[in-house]
C-alpha cells in the first residue's frame, strides 16, 4: 500500500456519503489524514441536505442506499452546484449503472474494494478537471 502525504488534498471540501458507517469513517479519516476537510452524511438525503446548505470540491458517493441513492443524489447535486466532482464508489457496479452515473456527469465510478492508492488518483484525477 502506498503512503499518504499529509496536505495532499490541499484543503478541499469533500463531502463523503456512505451508508455504512465503517467505511464513511475510513474515507473521511483518510481524506482528513490528506488535508481535506470533510463532511459525512450516512445516506442520500442526508448529503443533499448538506450539499443545499454548504459547498463543496467533491462529493464521494456510495451507489446504494436506502431511499435516496448514489444515481439520485447524483442528479440533486448536479440541480444544485453543477462546479461540484462527483466519484461514485459501490461495490455492485454493473454497465447500466456505470453508464447512469457517467450520463448524470459522473467524474469517476471506483469498485470496492479499492486501494487507498486507487481512491486518491481518482480524486486527484477528478480535480484536475475543470468542472
Amino acid at each position: 500500500m502506498r503512503t499518504t502525504e499529509k496536505g495532499e488534498l490541499g484543503g478541499l471540501e469533500i463531502l463523503v456519503v456512505e451508508d455504512d458507517a465503517d467505511s464513511r469513517g475510513f474515507l473521511a479519516r483518510l481524506l482528513q489524514d490528506c488535508g481535506a476537510r470533510v463532511t459525512t452524511a450516512a445516506d442520500g438525503a442526508e448529503a443533499i441536505q448538506a450539499a443545499s446548505t454548504g459547498s463543496y470540491d467533491l462529493v464521494l458517493t456510495d451507489l446504494r442506499m436506502p431511499e435516496v441513492d448514489g444515481l439520485q443524489l447524483l442528479q440533486s447535486i448536479r440541480r444544485l452546484a453543477l462546479a461540484t466532482h462527483v466519484i461514485v464508489i459501490t461495490a455492485y457496479g454493473d454497465c447500466d449503472s456505470f453508464t447512469g452515473a457517467m450520463d448524470l456527469g459522473a467524474d469517476a465510478f471506483v469498485h470496492k474494494p479499492f486501494t487507498v492508492g486507487q481512491i486518491l488518483e481518482v480524486i486527484r484525477s477528478a480535480m484536475a478537471r475543470v468542472a
